[in-house]
Formats: C-alpha cells, structure tokens, sequence
C-alpha cells in the first residue's frame, strides 16, 4: 500500500469522479500487486470482482491472490477478452514505458473490449515546460532498456480518436505525491451506434 498511496493518491477519487457503481466490469492494466483495484473493491461493492492484468508475471506468482480482486498475466495490447466485456478500464503509470505503436495498440484494444459509454482512465506523468526538467525525468522514470515518453493531453487525445474514441477529457485525479511534478489524466469514453445501443442512457450497456 505504501506504493500505491505515493503514486496513486489522486486515483482513490475514481469511485466518486466517475462514478463507480456496483454493476461495473473493471479491468486494471499494469495491476502490479493489484493493490489499486482491490482498494476499490473494498470501497464499491462490485457484483463482479475488479480483474488485474499484468505483463510482468513475477509481479503476481509470488503474492497471494487479493480478496474480491482477479490477477491474470497478460499484455496491454493484446488483452485476452472478448469485445465489450468491460465499462471502465484504467491505466496508472504504463504508457511511459510504451512507443506510440504500443500505446495506439492498447487503445485500440480498449476500445473493443469496452461496452458502449464504457471509459478508459490513464493517468501518467506529464511533460514539464522545461526542457532540463524533461530530460532528468525521462531518465529517472526510464524502464530498463527503453526510454520514458512523456505526452501532453493533445497528443494522447489524438492516439484516442484514431482508436475511435470520440469523447476526450481530462480528469482530475490528484494529486499524486511521487514522483513530483506535473501530471495527465484523460478520460475516453466509448460510443458507438446501432439497433442495440441508440436507446441506451449512460452506464447503460446493451449486455
């Protein structure tokens, strides 16, 4: 939890910001521990539990599985899910570490596995106006082997839309307390039209 606290403040907001609701399907990308989604969990009384993916299985093999929270190993570009079996999807701290080919990826697979007037919520670091401060922040926060990429709303809006994503917000989830700095929280949500969805209000979905 101290992690979570330091890095996550803002995002123990989400059950009033969006607002969560028992009926919801959450999957969070990049769960770590799933210390995030099982905080949720115990604050929303979620009729299906929250379900964490992570690329990295040592981070989920060694700990015991989280009450009211489901842990599998997967990709964020190629989420093992059928299309539309989730409202929200969230995404802490990941597209640093990936190119745009990665992030346009995972959007897109965001897109197909949300439900109609589902949201996605990513939250990351964001550039500074300083050049100086851009370049030590992309080398504390750089994965291993690659180098972090900080984006400013426009330009993570504009991968958005071109993964279909029509309604492009920024969302107040702060603050975070490490690392400091500025921060991005976007909120996309999904929208689409057929004989299914037309009729349908928000939070509806045609399951």
């Amino acid at each position: 939890m101290p992690r979570l606290a330091l890095e996550n403040t803002g995002a123990l907001l989400l059950p009033s910001l969006l607002p969560l609701r028992p009926g919801d399907r959450v999957l969070e990308v990049g769960c770590g521990r799933g210390a995030l989604s099982a905080l949720l969990a115990a604050r929303v009384p979620f009729r299906t539990p929250p379900l964490g993916i992570d690329g990295d299985g040592s981070l989920l093999r060694p700990h015991a599985p989280r009450a009211k929270v489901r842990l599998i190993q997967a990709e964020a570009w190629a989420l093992p899910f059928r299309d539309r079996q989730f409202t929200v999807l969230l995404a802490g701290h990941q597209i640093r570490a990936w190119d745009d080919g990665h992030l346009s990826r995972f959007l897109a697979e965001a897109w197909r596995t949300l439900t109609h007037n589902g949201v996605l919520v990513l939250w990351e670091v964001a550039p500074s106006r300083s050049a100086a401060v851009n370049r030590i922040w992309s080398r504390l926060l750089s994965p291993p082997g690659l180098r972090a990429q900080l984006r400013p709303f426009a330009e993570i809006g504009r991968l958005g839309r071109d993964a279909g994503f029509a309604w492009i917000q920024t969302l107040r989830v702060q603050p975070m307390l490490w690392p400091p700095g500025p921060r991005v929280a976007v909120l996309m949500r999904k929208e689409y039209y057929d004989a299914k969805t037309v009729d349908l209000g928000p939070g509806e979905t045609p399951d």
